[in-house]
């Protein structure tokens, strides 16, 4: 190969990296930035409910003054618990965009069929978020998570599965320990 062959060659390389940069690199404005926040502007405060549809049913978490409760019943929730949620959604962070091909949604089961169909209720039913959560990630402590009307399959640094998936009962306030044990009390005895 000539000389001259090789530098026109190396210039095609350049400006087919070139476009590449410019069209998918950091700078591109359709580009999910990696690291960032998965939902921008979330803050855990102006969350009023919190709506999974999953199988096994739908959960309903609705703030209720300072608490929380569980489903139409309205049974009191273990706060704690919801409270962390809403605080892991609000810092969630994109680790990587996985695919940006509406056909692979079904493989990291980002579908509201196969995975967890989630909304973020503000003041008014005012949507915050809209999510579906899909499979766990490859680590075992991420997953995989869409955002309503995207197209993207994004890698989030959390594993949001766990929580949602939990049984609905899971989720109700845990019983106070009042520091007085049953067994002190003898066999028999009043």
């Amino acid at each position: 190969m000539s000389t001259r062959t090789t530098l026109i060659l190396l210039g095609v390389l350049l400006a087919l990296g070139a476009v590449a940069v410019v069209t998918q690199g950091p700078g591109s404005p359709d580009r999910v930035r990696e690291h960032s926040l998965a939902f921008p502007g979330l803050v855990a405060g102006d969350v009023l409910a919190v709506r999974a549809a999953r199988a096994g049913g739908e959960l309903l978490l609705a703030r209720d003054g300072a608490g929380w409760k569980l489903g139409a019943a309205r049974e009191p929730a273990d706060g704690a618990a919801v409270e962390r949620l809403l605080s892991d959604l609000a810092s969630l962070r994109v680790s990587a965009v996985v695919s940006k091909n509406a056909a692979k949604q079904a493989a990291y089961e980002t579908t509201p069929e196969q995975g967890a169909a989630v909304r973020l209720e503000g003041a008014g039913g005012v949507t915050l978020a809209a999510f579906v959560v899909g499979k766990h990630g490859p680590d075992g402590v991420s997953c995989y998570l869409r955002r309503d009307g995207a197209t993207e399959v994004l890698l989030v640094s959390a594993d949001l599965r766990s929580p949602l998936y939990r049984p609905d009962q899971s989720w109700r306030e845990p019983p106070r320990d009042t520091g007085n044990p049953v067994s002190d009390k003898p066999a028999g005895k009043p």
